[in-house]
Parts: C-alpha cells; sequence; structure tokens
C-alpha cells in the first residue's frame, strides 16, 4: 500500500508540474453586468490529466457567464458587513441589508489552504491535487437547488449569482472578494426570518427531554433530496433546525445548508483510487443510483440518531411521495435557472440524470433503510421513562412512554429479518423496562 501511495504522490507531482496552473482570467464589462467565468485554473488539459485527474467540470467552470455585477453600497438596497465567515475553504461575508434582513456572499470557487489539510500532506503538490479537484463541483448547481427542494416541501433559500468588483467598499475584505465569482444567500426562506439552532444543542435538548422532538418524516425528505443530487457532505454541522410547538411538545424540522458538493463527480482514475483508502463517499453524479451505503458514509451516525422511528413503510410512503412531487416539469423549472451559458454545456445532461435518479431512488433508498434497520439505538432522556418491549415470533414492539403521564414518544415495530440489534442508551434507574416475549433480536 506504502508503495502504492508513494508512486501516486510521484506521478501526481510529475502531473501536476506538467499542466497545473491558475490560468488566464478575463472579465468582459458591460454596464453593470460582466462576462466572466467562474474559473480559468481548472481547464487545463492535455491526455495525462484527463485520465488521472479526471474531465469533471472543467468546462463549466471555465465558461463565460453573463451575470450582474454585485455592489455593496447599492445592491438590492446596499449592506453593511457584519463579519467574515467561511470554513477552511470557502470564503464568505455575513451582511446585514438596510431593511436589517441577513444574507451571506459566498465565493463559488475554493482555496485550500494547509489549515484544510492534514499536517503530513500539507505538501505543494498534494495541495494542488486537491484544489483541483474542486473542478469535481458543480460550480452553478446551488442555483438549482431551491426549486427541487420547493417541491418536495424542503425549506430552502434563493441563491442569486453575482461578480464582486475591486470594491473599495469592502474595507478589510477587499483583498479576499476581489474578482471573485459569488452567490448571494438571504437567511430568511421565503421572505421568513426563521429562528434557529445547530445541530449539537439540539442533540442535547433531544437528550433531555422528551419534550423535543424530530420530525423525522420531514428530516427523511430532506435527505432524499441529498441522496437524489449525490451530495456526500451532509454531516452534523450542515443543518440547522426550526421548532413548532405543539400539544406542549416542541417539535425539530431540518433546514439544509452548504450545497457545495451537490452533484459533485469525479471522473480521474485518482478518484477511484482514493475511494479505497477511507473515502468511499465519492460515488458521484451518475446517471444511475449507486450504493447509497457509501454515499452517506459520513453520515451513518447522523441517520441512525434521528431517523431511528421511520420503519419501510415510512421509508416506501415517504419516498413515492418525493417522487410524486418532484416531476419532470419540477426539474425543469431547477435546471432552467442555471445561466444559459451553463445549460447550452450540461442543462440537459443534469436534468436527464435528476430524473433517472428520482425513478431509482425507491429501489436504491430502501436498500439504504435496510442497511440502518440492521442496527437501531434508541436514546433515553433524563426524564423518567417506561420501555414496553413486546416480541413475538414474528416481531417486537417498541413503546416508550414518559413516566410521569404516560403519554407516548415513540413507538415503532422492528422485524428479525430486518433488525438484528436493537441498542438503548443513556437508560437509569429511574427508567422502567417491561419485557415480554422473546426475540432473536439482540435488545
Amino acid at each position: 500500500m506504502k508503495l502504492t501511495l508513494v508512486t501516486i504522490a510521484l506521478a501526481s507531482n510529475y502531473l501536476l508540474s506538467w499542466t497545473y496552473g491558475k490560468g488566464k482570467e478575463e472579465t468582459r464589462e458591460r454596464h453593470d453586468t460582466v462576462v466572466v467565468a467562474a474559473s480559468h485554473r481548472y481547464e487545463h488539459m492535455n491526455a495525462a490529466k484527463w485520465i488521472f485527474l479526471g474531465k469533471n467540470y472543467r468546462k463549466e467552470w471555465s465558461e463565460p457567464v453573463a451575470m450582474p455585477v454585485f455592489h455593496l453600497r447599492s445592491t438590492l438596497g446596499g449592506f453593511t458587513i457584519e463579519r467574515l465567515g467561511g470554513g477552511q475553504q470557502t470564503r464568505s461575508l455575513h451582511l446585514v441589508n438596510k431593511d436589517g434582513s441577513k444574507w451571506v456572499l459566498r465565493s463559488v470557487d475554493k482555496f485550500v489552504t494547509d489549515e484544510a489539510l492534514p499536517k503530513q500532506l500539507r505538501l505543494g503538490f498534494i495541495k494542488a491535487i486537491v484544489q483541483d479537484q474542486i473542478s469535481a463541483s458543480y460550480p452553478y448547481g446551488l442555483l438549482t437547488i431551491h426549486d427541487l427542494s420547493k417541491a418536495v416541501g424542503v425549506p430552502s433559500p434563493t441563491a442569486q449569482l453575482y461578480y464582486v468588483p475591486d470594491d473599495t467598499t469592502f474595507g478589510e475584505y477587499r483583498r479576499y472578494f476581489s474578482h471573485l465569482v459569488c452567490m448571494l444567500i438571504p437567511k430568511e426562506i421565503n421572505g421568513v426570518d426563521i429562528p434557529t439552532e445547530d445541530t449539537e444543542p439540539v442533540e442535547s435538548k433531544l437528550d433531555s427531554s422528551s419534550v423535543y422532538q424530530v420530525l423525522q418524516h420531514k428530516l427523511l425528505t430532506a435527505r432524499l433530496l441529498d441522496m437524489l443530487i449525490a451530495d456526500w457532505d451532509r454531516h452534523k454541522s450542515q443543518w440547522e433546525w426550526g421548532t413548532v410547538d405543539s400539544n406542549n411538545t416542541i417539535y425539530y424540522y431540518p433546514l439544509p445548508e452548504d450545497r457545495d458538493q451537490a452533484f459533485f463527480l469525479s471522473t480521474g482514475m485518482l478518484t477511484n483510487i482514493i475511494k479505497l483508502f477511507g473515502l468511499p463517499h465519492f460515488i458521484g453524479f451518475n446517471k444511475k443510483i449507486k450504493n447509497l451505503k457509501k454515499l452517506n458514509y459520513k453520515v451513518h451516525s447522523f441517520d441512525r440518531f434521528f431517523l431511528n422511528e421511520l420503519d419501510k413503510e415510512d421509508w416506501t410512503n415517504q419516498i413515492k411521495q418525493f417522487q410524486y412531487h418532484l416531476t419532470d416539469a419540477a426539474i425543469d423549472r431547477a435546471v432552467a435557472r442555471l445561466p444559459k451559458e451553463i445549460y447550452a454545456v450540461s442543462g440537459k445532461e443534469l436534468k436527464e440524470k435528476l430524473i433517472n435518479r428520482r425513478d431509482d431512488l425507491l429501489k436504491e433508498g430502501l436498500k439504504y433503510y435496510d442497511y440502518l434497520a440492521e442496527e437501531v439505538t434508541l436514546v433515553s432522556t433524563k426524564e423518567p421513562e417506561i420501555f414496553d418491549i413486546r416480541s413475538s415470533k414474528d416481531s417486537t414492539v417498541l413503546l416508550v412512554t414518559r413516566k410521569s403521564n404516560g403519554k407516548e414518544i415513540y413507538e415503532r415495530v422492528f422485524y428479525p429479518d430486518e433488525t438484528k440489534t436493537i441498542n438503548v442508551v443513556n437508560l437509569t434507574a429511574r427508567d422502567k423496562i417491561n419485557n415480554t416475549g422473546s426475540t432473536s433480536i439482540n435488545i
């Protein structure tokens, strides 16, 4: 294995020293509109690079696109800068509009830094390879997400495409955003400012009391959208949560964030190699859905925690509803949001893939359900609860109620041919377990 990795590294170093470069930066201005590419640094190709690093979306990145110019003081009435945001690769600014609404300006291109890599990989040629593989991300994918989300009932803001000039009003942030293609994204959804919480505080509240519950059907719909668009990067930091208060219970519903990996597709030999060394989720946005277990590799524990109440019938019904509402017309509308220059390059192919993947979703989604159902984890809250486990030869019913008032907070029927293990964790002496009958399921 070590010899293979060294060989890859040497070959990559040679390949990138031969082909890698930032490329030219061209901007043609037309009044308050410019014609500019998202990035030219991924376009240089030769046979070796094509095979090893992949075609990916290099054409989409380098295609000149007409887009409006973003002026900090005048666009949409003008903005003030609240703070610098972004992760280790994306540059972003948190803005406040003159009406008090909050927005985020995010760079389309990413910038790989040493901090984004493990220490042992902070070598120039490796950083160059990682930077080059940004070409596997679809630069304008975010523009399609609102319409896809709206069709299936998942909350999502509407992103707008802009070019940021060399604007002195950006002050200390001018050097970070000058001449970048960006997405301007409102924090409001459909004009409503929704109070939200991060995932970790939500997890803590779910552990603390059964008063807090997750609308798991809505989360499953959002996760089905992730699978449709092959978005592998859906760890818990990629979610915000809104709340609905009903019948003395606070229900959380999901608000997906950060769609940078929508339609991810790396076609080079390098990706096929690294999938063997701990990155199986680089499945890619192909015409057919392939192995959702691998695509969702980074979120197995997330799905086990937040989707533990839904059985196969729930998944089947939810997937069918998803397919019913995500019509061909809805997909047409979503893809039509792409700039016309990009639609001409890959719009029809994108649309065809979305339709085919939607049609595959029932069969492939239930395979992923089967994987999750093998081992189910249920967390007891800090409140006293009663766990009734009623087993027969064919099934086991797990019913959880509040000890204080008998209110039901969880119920699911498990089948031995689906589930091997049920883990009930965080039990205390104040909890009560009633276990009747016998089953082959390990509880």
